[in-house]
């Protein structure tokens, strides 16, 4: 006999969806499992395994089949997580992600300096840390004293992996620095030991104020150091500290430095000396000194024509503030004496004294006098004498 119609056969199926392998989710948050089903099945049981071998789990049994399920991840770390789908009634058909994934725990972890460094105070060092699931920002701090106490290195910073840590310039062996996840304060991490930062200092000794240089000679500077600092930089002021400007920016940390001092004039100078690498530490001069400008008082021979007579020129500019010329003529070789006197008929400076060939020659006047010092504004007597002729004319200095 035959069925007296025909009958159908259901066949039962579940296909796992989600997590199928390759995802990474967080440990201690809600993801949806998910599954593909065919056939009459009520409901349905969760398991999970974490690790090959390690057997199963519970995560739910007897829900549903409505082809997913809200799973809060347990609070592990695991890299080779599976779940599997199956029948409540009887286990069969069943279903397993096709390839592992990986449940994360929150987690920050300090990687530099972690312990052992010895850092330079007043310098600049890179906080380096890692990080596993979604942390969006930390702060930072730093402990002297082996996490007896905390003080900030920043507020709240992205979670960039990295920060420029300005170290303090303090003495300290047994340092650590501290990260933590602004959001969630149990997830944090800290040196795993102690490293020491060693403070540093920069000393001017010289020039340190009431010294008296001259310009276009070296000038020796000096100083001292403590702490581990390679190189430095100077520079110095001419108006007290207002404006500064570069001798050198990178040299030994030898402690001392030869300045070919600059053609200037002025009591008001300082030099100071500063880490190439951050500008700290840094120090200057404790008091003004004084460079004082050489001023050339040689005649340049203007023309080689041999003038007919000896003849001195009245200055030009006149009335002059920065300086002024004076041109004379020499007819026959003679010593020349050119000098310059105040009204009183004090003598103010010589501006030239030597013996000259036939020619026409100029000098220069700042306005200086013999110790190099500016005169008072008003009127001068400069007077010549070439062989046994003599002349004498005036000039007008306004400042």
């Amino acid at each position: 006999d035959v069925s007296d119609s025909v009958f159908s056969i259901i066949i039962t199926s579940l296909l796992m969806t989600s997590p199928n392998g390759g995802e990474i989710w967080e440990a201690g948050s809600t993801h949806e499992i998910t599954w593909i089903s065919s056939g009459d099945i009520d409901q349905v049981t969760l398991l999970y395994s974490s690790s090959p071998g390690s057997g199963t789990e519970l995560i739910a049994t007897n829900i549903q089949n409505t082809g997913s399920y809200a799973w809060q991840t347990p609070d592990i770390h695991a890299d080779s997580v599976r779940v599997w789908v199956l029948d409540a009634a009887d286990g069969d058909p069943q279903d397993e992600s096709d390839s592992t994934f990986a449940i994360v725990q929150k987690t920050l972890t300090v990687t530099t300096p972690n312990g052992g460094e010895t850092l330079l105070g007043g310098s600049f060092v890179t906080i380096f840390w890692t990080t596993t699931g979604q942390i969006d920002s930390v702060f930072l701090e730093y402990s002297l004293n082996d996490g007896g106490e905390w003080m900030p290195v920043t507020g709240m910073q992205p979670n960039t992996g990295s920060f420029e840590w300005f170290v303090p310039n303090l003495l300290s062996l047994r340092a650590r620095v501290r990260i933590t996840s602004t959001s969630d304060s149990d997830v944090s991490d800290e040196s795993d030991t102690v490293f020491s930062i060693i403070s540093s200092s920069l000393t001017v000794t010289s020039p340190n104020g009431g010294e008296r240089w001259s310009a276009g000679t070296p000038g020796l500077i000096t100083w001292h150091s403590t702490g581990i600092i390679q190189t430095v930089k100077l520079a110095y002021t001419i108006d007290g500290g207002a404006t500064w400007d570069e001798i050198t920016n990178v040299t030994p940390n030898d402690g001392s430095y030869e300045w070919d001092i600059p053609n200037i004039d002025s009591d008001s100078v300082l030099v100071n000396v500063s880490n190439t690498d951050s500008g700290f530490p840094m120090d200057e001069s404790n008091g003004l000194f004084t460079i004082i400008a050489v001023v050339s008082d040689v005649a340049v021979r203007t023309s080689e024509v041999v003038p007919d007579e000896f003849a001195l020129a009245q200055n030009y500019p006149n009335p002059f503030n920065l300086g002024t010329r004076i041109d004379f003529s020499v007819a026959s070789s003679a010593s020349v004496k050119l000098k310059l006197y105040n009204i009183k008929g004090d003598l103010i400076r010589t501006l030239v004294d030597k013996q000259f060939a036939p020619g026409v020659y100029s000098v220069t006047w700042d306005g200086r006098n013999q110790s190099n010092s500016v005169v008072t504004s008003g009127m001068y007597i400069y007077s010549i004498q070439i062989g046994d002729w003599q002349s004498t004319r005036r000039l007008m200095l306004i400042k």
